[in-house]
């Protein structure tokens, strides 16, 4: 999203809730609490990958809570999917759509119904720059491969000592949201806290009498590409991307807005150019506060260095959030980082190249394999940043239809719902159709796109994809996607 974007649909934010009323917002409420009881039931919410086995963990099914029944009572029939479809309001909707001159030329529509049916399309198959919408692609693909319930480790090993002196690794593996502070169980950023590891390694330091030590880091995970190719120069200080690093304090993100570090509004903050060097400038300062004395001098470890981060070496540990909660976050806020992560991770995971092209591939192939027409799909990254990515509405239709049947919650859970999370309640919809749908927004310098699944409010359930390039006017594009989007809660 470009920072000019940004500021026009916090506008848009602040006159929408200036609209709402007391019996909207009840109303409202009582829609999304419905929608995610349907979307949970459906999808079977609660199941989870366990991360010492790798199975599927269930949690026995419970009571409905009272405001759920009585939420379903208000809405009724919304989540009825026998209800048929109102044809002529799509209808129309489309025609208002491709009349609007805000837009241009370049637009691709499709929609369709629980069935499979098109209800309507406008150059389905016409591959266009999907911004953000391309990192549903990527996400398809990890939850069909990655452990979502696996964590990833930050740990220390001593790998040479003499007498009271040794020298310690910091290694990394691939948790890009460390915190400063101590574990904190209560956020996604910080689950992993650098003053817990330091506090764990003193302590094993001190019990094998080593008191100074020299720090050294291992950032070998990803190898020497950091940054997609064609990704847009200068991008860290943009606050849309920090460099692949198999450690980093909240992303690299310098500085914090509030005390929520999840917060959507931390979002794009300007970011670090060495985040693996800032997380080890951090943990000496807190290793020394915890009674180590620490050299002054820091590096990067050696090939016999590595040899030697064995279990038995190892001095402490600690565990970010589960991978489902890291990319909930990670499409709530269409984190580009945190989605190259995974997409890095999954490249590592199917033995591919060690690089963007080895990310990409690997979503290619894994999506094919699951029924995605990736005709007219090009991937210059996983995050839809990088110059020269392109998709067609067919397949991030497909891509949605997969999130809703494959009975894998963990990327339908993250999907931003209308008017209430993620980046989609940043946009103008009308206020009927909020809790109602669930959304990927993309927004470039000329391009804006939405792809999702809509609970129209007489019943039934339809799946869309919108996206425009070389808009006449981008504000407009926004409002006419937005517009669109909201005429279908009455179809």
């Amino acid at each position: 999203m470009s920072r000019k974007t940004r500021q026009g649909v916090h506008r848009a934010q602040r006159s929408t809730r200036r609209r709402w009323t007391t019996i909207s917002i009840a109303a409202i409420a009582a829609c999304a609490l419905c929608t995610a009881c349907f979307y949970g039931d459906r999808l079977g919410w609660q199941h989870r990958l366990s991360p010492s086995t790798g199975a599927v963990a269930t949690v026995p099914g419970a009571p409905a809570p009272a405001s759920t029944v009585a939420a379903k009572s208000l809405v009724g029939n919304a989540t009825d999917r026998s209800t048929p479809i109102n044809q002529s309001v799509i209808d129309q909707a489309l025609k208002t759509f491709e009349s609007n001159p805000s837009l241009g030329s370049d637009n691709s529509v499709l929609i369709e119904n629980s069935d499979g049916k098109t209800l309507a399309s406008l150059d389905p198959m016409v591959p266009r720059t999907p911004a953000s919408n391309l990192k549903t692609l990527t996400a398809l693909a990890i939850v069909h491969t990655l452990n979502m319930g696996s964590t990833l480790a930050t740990d220390t090993y001593l790998v040479s000592r003499s007498g009271s002196t040794g020298t310690i690794v910091l290694k990394g593996h691939g948790d890009m949201l460390l915190g400063i502070g101590y574990n904190d169980p209560d956020h996604v950023v910080g689950r992993a806290g650098l003053a817990s590891l330091a506090q764990e390694t003193a302590d094993d330091l001190k019990a094998r009498k080593v008191t100074s030590v020299t720090l050294n880091i291992d950032n070998s995970l990803f190898g020497s590409e950091t940054t997609p190719p064609t990704m847009i120069p200068g991008i860290e200080a943009m606050g849309d991307y920090t460099p692949m690093s198999s450690m980093a304090i909240n992303e690299g993100k310098i500085g914090l807005l509030g005390s929520n570090p999840d917060d959507i509004k931390n979002a794009y903050l300007p970011r670090q150019t060495d985040p693996a060097g800032a997380v080890s400038a951090v943990f000496a300062q807190l290793l020394a506060k915890d009674g180590i004395t620490v050299s002054p001098q820091r590096g990067t470890a050696s090939d016999t260095q590595m040899k030697a981060e064995t279990v038995d070496n190892q001095l402490g540990v600690i565990h970010s959030a589960p991978l489902w909660e890291i990319l909930r976050l990670t499409l709530q806020q269409s984190d580009n980082t945190l989605i190259e992560l995974l997409g890095r991770l999954l490249a590592l995971k199917v033995g591919a190249a060690n690089s963007t092209a080895g990310a990409t591939g690997a979503v290619v192939k894994i999506d094919s394999r699951l029924g995605i027409d990736m005709n007219g799909v090009h991937m210059a990254d996983c995050s839809g940043l990088s110059n020269g990515s392109t998709a067609t509405v067919t397949a991030l239709v497909q891509v949605e239809r997969q999130y809703y049947e494959s009975a894998n919650a963990d990327a339908l859970e993250g999907l931003s719902v209308a008017g209430f999370s993620g980046t989609a309640r940043e946009h103008d919809f009308a206020p009927d159709i909020y809790g109602l749908a669930r959304l990927k927004t993309g927004t470039l310098g000329n391009v804006t796109a939405q792809s999702g699944t809509i609970l129209p409010l007489k019943g039934g359930l339809l799946y869309f994809s919108v996206i425009v390039n070389n808009p006449a006017s981008e504000a407009g594009a926004e409002r006419a996607i937005n517009n669109f989007v909201s005429a279908l809660a009455n179809a």
